[in-house]
């Protein structure tokens, strides 16, 4: 589930300032089980921002980035009802810098009534600069959703170790996701979800959408990070929509 408004809010959006994933279908920072369905495209304006908190993975500085984001169902209904696969290229500003702001993502799965469980798996962050910008983080889910309290999923991941690491370089390249979801009406959504791991990537987040019209929706989330001496609590806005 993700997001998008009007222009005048894009342009508010464009003021704040972000920290964002190349992003797959997603909860608030993990990917999920959800698949575009094919001739969809969902745009996603993702902005994150430690509101001027200070974080050694940019330099002492504080941290925002801003990411836009197009994902596509790419696999026709004729081949297959039951499997879908998405992908999406992103483009993304960390704090001013865009020398290389280009990053992919692709994703494959399995509707939940196949079986009895959803599947997922792919990788995002497929960056353009080798162990500068490719964190090439390649991952697996399974989820079950529950009508009365929601959808919960888990899941595994591994990373590019030269770039995955803790504030002292160690590599911390790999681990556990894990996210619980659910839809409280027709207009409201909440999740909370799990990244393990001591990078930068490694967090608790969680917040709420709502949604402002036909294929359009706003998150509003909040991140804490796994390693505080690399990283502090980002502010979450992201902004979708599919057409």
């Amino acid at each position: 589930m993700k997001k998008n408004v009007i222009i005048g809010l894009i342009t508010s959006i464009l003021c704040f300032g972000s920290l964002a994933l190349a992003t797959p279908s997603t909860q608030i920072w993990i990917p999920s089980t959800d698949i575009q369905r094919f001739g969809t495209f969902h745009f996603g304006l993702d902005t994150y921002g430690n509101l001027g908190l200070k974080s050694a993975a940019n330099g002492g500085r504080g941290f925002n980035v801003l990411n836009f984001g197009l994902t596509a169902g790419v696999l026709p209904p004729s081949i297959s009802e039951k499997v879908g696969i998405e992908v999406g290229l992103d483009f993304r500003d960390v704090s001013g810098d865009t020398e290389d702001p280009i990053y992919g993502n692709v994703k494959v799965g399995v509707a939940e009534d196949v079986f009895g469980l959803a599947i997922a798996a792919g990788g995002y962050d497929f960056g353009t600069d080798n162990d500068v910008t490719d964190y090439n983080v390649w991952y697996g889910l399974v989820s079950r959703a529950f009508e009365a309290i929601g959808r919960f999923s888990i899941g595994a991941y591994t990373g590019n170790d030269n770039l995955l690491v803790d504030e002292a370089g160690a590599e911390s390249s790999s681990g556990v996701l894990a996210s619980w979801d659910k839809a409280l009406s027709s207009k409201w959504w909440a999740a909370v979800d799990f990244m393990s791991g001591q990078s930068s990537y490694g967090a608790l987040s969680f917040g709420v959408a709502y949604t402002v019209g036909a294929g359009s929706s706003v998150i509003l989330g909040f991140d804490v990070y796994n390693n505080s001496d690399l990283a502090k609590p980002t502010v979450t806005f992201q902004f979708d929509h599919n057409f």
